[in-house]
């Protein structure tokens, strides 16, 4: 029950009569002891204006920054793992050419050669 200073006079209605709930034979297996009342708080301004959790991301993998006149994400593979000569990585986010402080590989289209870079800055200013 939610606190509030009205809500007192709940716990002396229960407190009360108990012992009418302890005549009856069924209803004392239940309330052997007297229940304990407790109440939780009530939702405040900040409750109802932040998230208590992240919500979840998109799926997994690269997806198109969906700019008009993105000359970048023509090259980036909408996927959600790379394949190298030395296995398979999962790509763990979400991110477009506009994300910044990536890992990325390119695979030459001729001998399938991988290869792995570092940037600080976003794909379409790297590859610009």
């Amino acid at each position: 029950m939610t606190y509030h200073p009205h809500n007192l006079v709940a716990r002396t209605i229960v407190l009360n009569n108990l012992s009418i709930l302890q005549a009856d034979p069924d209803a004392r297996e239940v309330f052997d002891e007297p229940p304990l009342v407790v109440y939780s708080r009530a939702k405040n301004i900040r409750d109802m204006l932040v998230r208590s959790q992240i919500s979840a991301s998109h799926d997994s993998g690269t997806r198109p920054c969906r700019r008009p006149r993105c000359k970048t994400c023509t090259y980036v593979s909408q996927a959600g793992e790379i394949n190298t000569p030395r296995g398979v990585f999962t790509i763990a986010g979400s991110f477009t050419c506009t994300s910044r402080y990536l890992i990325y590989a390119i695979v030459c289209k001729r001998c399938d050669v991988v290869y792995i870079g570092e940037t600080v800055r976003n794909l379409a200013t790297r590859f610009s």
